[in-house]
Parts: structure tokens; C-alpha cells; sequence
């Protein structure tokens, strides 16, 4: 499942899940669904909301697949959310429930179903920023550093309040930008007291408000994508340590 929105600011992280996806042995399908109704739903426009679940279940439909992920972790979880948005709809509420129930996170089908990709070295230091669209208090939280750790040499640092909102998500940035630059410069406080040189994340509200408080506060550290970190691992048990 692409994401719009990442897929057009950051293409690089959607296309590293890809190869990330491959180099463990799946074969990959990528309908041309459009945007999965996340935008309309923080705006309130539930008429919107619906009729953009009707097309992706819609498009969905009759797909030779064993399962649907993503690498966006607002948009997986938006889209579990059709059970209730769908669910009660006469024509398309089975669809609905079934896709829900179908799709996964990325990193987390990655972690249930079993790494099989060889690794390879980064010496490189990371902290993890926890998405606030994951579960509270899931497992979903600890599975990006369970995926990180099996990388040799890579050392990770916890981040404090992690799973504390960076001041990105919908349009609150644009909407309460002194707020939001609080709030990430608070986060960007505790990423430099890790003194790591990546920080790591997989949502892209996320991903493009981590890098403009990088630019700010922090530019030393790079913001990536898990699935981009994971992607160069893959690549460096082929071609050596990566840079």
C-alpha cells in the first residue's frame, strides 16, 4: 500500500521498503489506488473519508495477495479503520473488513512472519522516534528497534519520549505552528542528548517534520525511514559497510 503523501516527499523511503520487501522473498504487487482518506479524516470530511475507502476497497477487490502492507504507519492504521468506516455499508462492508484485517505494517509483518535478508555491517549511531499512530503500549512499538538490532555494529539509544507527537501530524504544523515548533524542539532536545548521528522513524508527517527540525536544531542528524536504514544493511552485506 504507497502512500501518496510519502510518495511524493519522500520516493526514497517507498522505494527502499520495496527492495527491503524483495530482498526477504516477497513478490510485490503495487495497485495504483490513490490517497486512503487519512488527509480528509483530520479535516473532518467524512462524506470524503468514505467514498476514498469505497475506491481503495473498491480497487483492492479480487487482488491475488496474501497480504496488504504498508511502510506509513498513519496510513496502515487509517486503513484498519475501515472496519468501522465500511462495516456497515450493505455493498462493500465484507470487502471492508477484510481488507482491514488484512493489512499490516510493514516492519511488522517483516518481524511476525521472520527476517530472512543477510545484513550487513553500519557502524553508524541511531535513536528511534515512535510515530504516535502506532497502539499505545502495542508491540508494534518495539519492533523497529527488534529490526534495527539485528543489524551488526549498528549501536541504538533509546530516545527519551519517544513516543511523545513531534508537532507534525495532519495540519497542525500549518495550523499551530508555534506550538508545533515547540514541540519539536522539545524532541529535538532529547535527540541531541542521545549524540546520535541518525534518527529513525516510519511515518512521513513525521519524517518531514523530523527533518525541518534537523535543519533547525540538529543538523548533524540525518532523519531515515526504517525501511531506508534496513535497506542499507541489506546492501551493505553485498557491497561492504555502508557510509
Amino acid at each position: 500500500l504507497i502512500c501518496c503523501y510519502q510518495n511524493l516527499v519522500a520516493p526514497e523511503a517507498t522505494e527502499a521498503a520495496m527492495r527491503v520487501l524483495l530482498a526477504n522473498g516477497f513478490e510485490l504487487e503495487a495497485p495504483e489506488l490513490g490517497c486512503f482518506g487519512l488527509p480528509a479524516q483530520s479535516l473532518g470530511d467524512e462524506p470524503a473519508v468514505r467514498e476514498m475507502a469505497k475506491r481503495t476497497v473498491t480497487g483492492l477487490a479480487g487482488l491475488a495477495v496474501d497480504g496488504l502492507v504498508g511502510d506509513v504507519a498513519s496510513c496502515v492504521a487509517h486503513v484498519r479503520r475501515y472496519r468501522r468506516i465500511l462495516g456497515d455499508d450493505p455493498v462493500l462492508g465484507d470487502a471492508a473488513r477484510t481488507v482491514a484485517d488484512a493489512t499490516d505494517l510493514a516492519s511488522v509483518h517483516l518481524e511476525r512472519v521472520g527476517w530472512r535478508a543477510p545484513l550487513g555491517p553500519l557502524a553508524w549511531h541511531v535513536t528511534i522516534d515512535e510515530p504516535c499512530s502506532l497502539p499505545i503500549d502495542g508491540p508494534e512499538r518495539g519492533v523497529a528497534r527488534a529490526l534495527l538490532a539485528r543489524i551488526p555494529e549498528l549501536r541504538i539509544t533509546p530516545l527519551r519520549e519517544a513516543a511523545m507527537c513531534c508537532g507534525g501530524p495532519g495540519s497542525y504544523a500549518t495550523g499551530q505552528p508555534e506550538h508545533s515548533d515547540a514541540i519539536l524542539a522539545r524532541k529535538f532536545e532529547n535527540v541531541v542528548a542521545t549524540g546520535a548521528d541518525v534518527l529513525v522513524t516510519e511515518n512521513v508527517s513525521c519524517l518531514v517534520q523530523l527533518r525541518v527540525g534537523a535543519r533547525r536544531h540538529a543538523p548533524q542528524v540525518r532523519v531515515m525511514h526504517l525501511m531506508e536504514v534496513l535497506d542499507a544493511a541489506v546492501r551493505a552485506a553485498g557491497k561492504g559497510p555502508a557510509a
